[in-house]
């Protein structure tokens, strides 16, 4: 059997913020909201390893509000 990984994060960029791309602070006047680092490159990665493994993606155990959105919806989706 074949299993793969599919992951995507998705923040808005804002003021006062630093823009973190698979770990590496890119200088730019804007960076990402988010609620820890909202770095798009390493948690789509996370979600991709995660998702091939079965398991929740990392947006299912790092939510903070109960509010339905795309990222808690496809968590329940990722499992193969």
């Amino acid at each position: 059997m074949l299993r793969i990984g599919h992951g995507f994060d998705v923040h808005q960029f804002a003021e006062g913020r630093r823009c973190v791309l698979g770990g590496v602070e890119v200088p730019y006047e804007l960076g990402l909201l988010g609620h820890s680092d909202a770095d798009v490159v390493t948690h789509a990665l996370m979600d991709a390893i995660l998702g091939r493994s079965a398991r929740a993606t990392s947006a299912s155990s790092s939510r903070t509000t109960t509010r339905p959105s795309r990222a808690r919806t496809r968590s329940c989706c990722s499992r193969a």
